[in-house]
């Protein structure tokens, strides 16, 4: 922040200053290729800034560059709050922010300690990042405002049975795998199937 603030960038930005190694290169600029078993060129130390518009690690706007960063900045007015927005770049001189879902995608959301089974309806970009509506296959409940860091890809192979058919609301001794197209294979007590949730809750309440 301290060096932030020297080099003229607004108070809520951050130089982040490291050295480093750069190989060792020709008088054209390329890279130097050393054979094995031969003498070790030199290569060189240098500084290199990367200037952030925001705390380093959120995902603002970052950049390589103090010209290109200066530019931005002198759209910053933190006195009267115009363009404030450490994401309104869309990454700076960072690749640009790429989604880790699509929709129609089978995933598994965190909710309450525990993964459920799910499809991504619908995807928003924000500016903090992406967020996603989900329809859970256990009830097609749907839910708005997912962040990434609670959806992962669908594990099939993690899914246990019983903990499966605890979820749609039927007994401990009570088995469910999904079989695809919202349809189950569920295996009673007694060993007898049912293809539906309804069907096997039907069963349970006529016993």
């Amino acid at each position: 922040q301290q060096l932030a603030y020297a080099l003229g960038y607004p108070t809520s930005w951050r130089v982040v200053r490291t050295i480093e190694e750069m190989p060792p290169q020709d008088i054209s600029g390329e890279e130097k290729v050393v054979d094995e078993g031969g003498p070790a060129a030199a290569g060189c130390r240098c500084i290199v800034d990367r200037i952030y518009a925001g705390e380093p690690g959120t995902g603002c706007d970052m950049w390589f560059h103090h010209h290109a960063a200066m530019m931005a900045a002198q759209d910053w007015n933190e006195d009267e709050g115009i363009g404030c927005d450490p994401f309104q770049h869309k990454g700076g001189h960072l690749l640009p922010r790429q989604a880790a879902f699509e929709k129609g995608d089978k995933v598994e959301v965190l909710f309450e300690n525990q993964w459920y089974e799910a499809k991504i309806v619908r995807r928003k970009e924000h500016s903090e990042g992406f967020r996603y509506t989900v329809s859970y296959t256990v009830d097609k409940t749907k839910q708005t405002g997912i962040p990434e860091e609670i959806i992962r890809e669908f594990r099939s192979e993690d899914r246990d049975p019983r903990e499966l058919a605890m979820q749609l609301g039927l007994g401990e001794d009570w088995e469910a795998v999904p079989t695809g197209n919202n349809r189950w294979k569920i295996t009673a007590p007694n060993g007898k199937i049912f293809t539906s949730k309804k069907a096997a809750l039907a069963a349970i309440s006529s016993s």
